[in-house]
Formats: C-alpha cells, structure tokens, sequence
C-alpha cells in the first residue's frame, strides 16, 4: 500500500479451511518481487488451531517493521496445506473462480 510508513496496523488474515491441513508457520513464506522476506525480521507469523486463523503481521503492536517496506508493492504469501482425509478417506473441495 501506498503511505505505509504512516500504518499503526498491517496485518494480513486468512482462515485455513477445516478440509486442509495446515503445515505450520515455518513454512510461511512472503515476497517484494524478487526479494523474500524474512520471517521474524520483516513478517511475524501466529496460527491459531481452534480458529484455524492464520495471522501475517508487517506491522503489529511494537513490530514495525513493515514500515519500511516500498510503497505500491506487491506482498506475495505462500503457505503449505495438505488435503485432510475424513472416514471416507477423501473431501472433495469445490474452487470459486476469482476474478
């Protein structure tokens, strides 16, 4: 976003889908470009397993260091899910095209 130094908050949220296994917060990743970012230094990462909320703060409380990332950048988070198997050994999950 543009004016970013200016942000008190910038959190990214997503809840994982109760058919997905979420491989943990090591394997969230996120990118500038061609830069990667660096988990702890320039990103936290929390996941609540009751929720299923995964939480990905730039700029959270007293971490901020999404300050000084550019503005009018793309963020890309990557995260790694594994489909979770039900008594009928399967779960079909159904995609919506997003335009």
């Amino acid at each position: 976003p543009t004016g970013i130094a200016e942000f008190t908050e910038y959190v990214i949220t997503d809840t994982i889908d109760n058919r997905l296994k979420f491989s943990g917060t090591s394997e969230v990743t996120a990118k500038i470009g061609d830069k990667t970012l660096k988990q702890g230094t320039d990103y936290l990462v929390d996941y609540n397993s009751k929720t299923r909320l995964l939480k990905i703060s730039f700029i959270n409380g007293r971490f901020t260091a999404g300050k000084s990332l550019p503005g009018n950048s793309t963020i890309e988070i990557r995260f790694k899910t594994t489909f979770a198997k039900d008594a009928n050994e399967g779960n079909e999950i159904k995609t919506k095209n997003r335009n």
